[in-house]
């Protein structure tokens, strides 16, 4: 503790880096931080340092750590038994909001005569989306209709950033919701709950997909995964020996509710189906009511790091995913 100087607010390290935070001047993630801790104890709350290794420097000896395995720092604190991680260096986040390279495993808390191990499991750092899209698919395979989607953790986080950087709510959104579609147009969108961190982000929009589907004289061929898809898989071995460790948890609850053509209809829907293992599902769920196709995929990866054991499920639902974001039904006539 006496080299690395972190005794909380006390410290010379400390009122320096208070300074230039303070001042407005460039400083490092572990001055920020410091200046964090001092003014929450200032605020008479014990904050402490936790110092971390991240996730591109690798784990942590516990058993015997060296001073130079640490290359990150967070700020910690417990408010009637519920732990939070800060990092004021990352923008437009929250408390358990941290980078995704500072969500590692453990962290060392420096305290003023003691230090204790904690698990860095920051319960706001995911991502988070839920969509819920109406839309008419039109003859000439236009896609038009409305979306509301809610955002938590990091897809709202960079929200923020973005419109905090000058991007318009309509830029902001297409790349939220419509990143991929360079001819999609958008009115009356809103973009709600910017300045309320306890509230998720909330795109409200109305939308045009031109030529979304492709006409045959048989009918169309349609995308059912309007967003939300994933195209390729972040795993390609088919065993793994060492766990799999995940950026953040995952939750994905997408929602669709297709309006087809007078005339037009589906001959055959998938089956319902789950992929479930120890800490993730995929559920699928669909149905036909009149001439509206109702479907929707829920996607809960609850946990960030997963046993080679499990890594052949893990797999299978990431691939269940690439393979229906790839997919096509054809609307017949």
């Amino acid at each position: 503790n006496d080299r690395m100087n972190f005794s909380g607010d006390k410290s010379p390290f400390s009122q320096v880096g208070d300074k230039v935070v303070l001042a407005g001047k460039p400083a490092d993630q572990a001055a920020i931080n410091q200046t964090l801790a001092a003014m929450l104890n200032g605020a008479g709350m014990e904050a402490y340092p936790v110092l971390i290794s991240t996730r591109e420097s690798g784990q942590i000896n516990k058993s015997f750590p060296s001073f130079f395995e640490f290359n990150g720092q967070l700020v910690y604190t417990e408010i009637d038994g519920q732990s939070y991680f800060m990092d004021a260096s990352f923008p437009h986040s929250q408390p358990n909001l941290i980078p995704v390279d500072s969500y590692n495993e453990n962290g060392l808390v420096l305290k003023p005569q003691s230090y204790d191990w904690v698990a860095v499991e920051p319960d706001k750092s995911m991502f988070s989306i839920q969509v819920d899209m109406e839309a008419t698919l039109q003859r000439n395979g236009t896609l038009t209709g409305s979306v509301i989607s809610l955002n938590e953790g990091y897809p709202a986080q960079l929200m923020r950033q973005q419109y905090a950087d000058g991007q318009s709510i309509t830029q902001v959104i297409l790349q939220a919701v419509f990143d991929g579609y360079t001819n999609a147009e958008l009115s009356e969108a809103s973009l709600q709950n910017l300045q309320t961190h306890d509230q998720p982000a909330k795109i409200e929009t109305s939308f045009t997909l031109p030529d979304y589907a492709v006409s045959y004289s048989s009918g169309l061929e349609f995308r059912p995964m309007v967003v939300g898809y994933l195209m390729r898989n972040p795993f390609s071995d088919a065993q793994r020996e060492l766990p799999v460790t995940l950026d953040a948890p995952e939750k994905l609850d997408l929602r669709y509710h297709i309006n087809l053509p007078e005339g037009y209809s589906v001959k055959q829907l998938p089956q319902d189906r789950t992929i479930a293992l120890p800490g993730a599902t995929f559920a699928e769920h669909y149905s036909v009511n009149g001439q509206t196709l109702e479907y929707a995929f829920q996607i809960d990866i609850s946990r960030k790091k997963f046993a080679p054991d499990l890594y052949p499920r893990l797999l299978n639902l990431y691939n269940r995913w690439v393979n229906l974001s790839n997919s096509t039904w054809l609307i017949q006539r």
